[in-house]
């Protein structure tokens, strides 16, 4: 079993869920949304290298459902699974470009979310400041950050206790 990160940690990864999510939202990406595809957040929230904070790029539920009946009827090589893939691929690389043009670091090989990314830390506050909505010069802190939270909805899915 794999240790919960401390409670000082946990409180990082939530802010940076958040930075990220407004940088998204800031770049022009939607949030998943019922039955509409988008981006969507999850926190794993154990202790380990693989820790921390992902992005996933969701398709609509029409699309999903289709791949699901072609992968369930064996029907590997459609062309259509190709393009799914092909699509897939495209957003992961956007939702990554977007974020590190924002000055986050990011890792985008991980085996165990295809299409995901890794959101490791945020380095430019300049960014942060656009992200907020906030002006150039007010000073990055928590109060900063009251009532600019990430919609509920957004966070699709937290590992772990949280």
């Amino acid at each position: 079993m794999v240790d919960r990160l401390s409670e000082e940690v946990l409180r990082g990864v939530h802010e940076l869920t958040e930075l990220t999510t407004m940088t998204l939202k800031s770049h022009g990406f939607s949030p998943t949304f019922g039955e509409l595809g988008g981006f969507s957040v999850e926190i794993d929230a154990g202790d380990d290298e693989v820790g921390g904070v992902y992005i996933t790029w969701t398709l609509p539920n029409s699309i999903s459902s289709e791949v699901k009946e072609l992968i369930q009827s064996q029907e590997l090589e459609s062309p259509f699974l190709a393009r799914v893939a092909q699509h897939s691929s495209r957003m992961q690389k956007a939702l990554a470009d977007a974020l590190q043009l924002s000055g986050f670091l990011v890792e985008v090989e991980d085996d165990m979310r295809p299409f995901g990314i890794r959101v490791i830390s945020q380095e430019h506050h300049e960014a942060l400041h656009l992200a907020r909505g906030m002006p150039m010069n007010e000073v990055t802190t928590a109060e900063g950050l009251a009532g600019r939270t990430a919609d509920a909805e957004t966070i699709t899915h937290v590992v772990g206790n949280v």
